[in-house]
């Protein structure tokens, strides 16, 4: 048998292709679409759920495939996680019910903790931007239990370079400013370099307070950066040893 009639009956033996018809591909999409939205929108209802701290409902979800952190495309867009939404709506206890079911899962509660949306914020923002204080500080604390450095968390910079610390002094909540930097403080950090830290505009958090004219906060974070430059460490010390009590 010549090599010419051996290739073709090895071409003859082979399995035909299966043609892709282009209605094929419309129904494979289409599936693939309901299941992005059908999971969007359980996203969505996690939300939900958060925002108004129904911590049955966030359980429900969570069993039926819900996501914590952003996959769906509508969650994806704002890049928040549930705690973000559980967070600026002061729902303490939602907060510590996805932290939690976030951890079993064998996700990183640090990593989830930090995590920014599409604007570069953390729940810690958020939080501040409401004047959630204890919420705050239970951010903080699970933070710091979960092994992350308090200092970053607090540090941590929005796509305009803004702080916790900068968005709680412009909408005036003083008492969430105080805890912020005691926080900060009792953690080791610089409070040189967290009052001097400025937005893209320039701006430290004392005068985002003046510039949305909060008086209380604009005295308490410039009565705060002028010890702090000027006494230093003879004050940041002592200052330490207070809030640590």
């Amino acid at each position: 048998m010549n090599r010419n009639m051996q290739q073709l009956r090895i071409q003859t033996n082979k399995p035909a292709k299966r043609r892709v018809r282009p209605k094929d591909v419309l129904v494979s999409a289409a599936i693939s679409l309901k299941r992005v939205f059908k999971g969007g929108k359980m996203d969505v209802a996690l939300w939900m759920a958060a925002r108004e701290g129904d911590d049955e409902k966030i359980m429900r979800l969570l069993k039926a495939g819900a996501h914590i952190r952003p996959k769906s495309i509508p969650t994806r867009l704002t890049g928040w996680t549930a705690l973000h939404v559980a967070s600026m709506h002061d729902q303490t206890q939602s907060c510590a019910l996805l932290i939690d079911e976030y951890a079993e899962s064998g996700g990183n509660a640090k990593e989830l903790i930090a995590a920014k949306d599409s604007s570069g914020w953390t729940a810690l923002h958020w939080t501040a931007m409401h004047g959630h204080t204890e919420t705050c500080k239970f951010l903080i604390g699970e933070y710091a239990k979960a092994g992350g450095d308090v200092r970053e968390l607090i540090a941590a910079k929005s796509e305009k370079w803004s702080t916790a610390l900068h968005i709680a002094a412009r909408d005036g909540h003083t008492e969430t400013c105080k805890l912020l930097v005691k926080e900060y403080a009792k953690a080791g950090g610089d409070l040189k370099r967290l009052l001097a830290a400025i937005t893209r505009d320039d701006e430290p958090a004392w005068y985002e307070a003046k510039k949305s004219g909060h008086a209380d906060a604009v005295q308490f974070l410039g009565s705060m950066g002028w010890l702090a430059e000027a006494v230093g460490d003879a004050f940041l010390k002592p200052f330490r040893e207070c809030v640590s009590s």
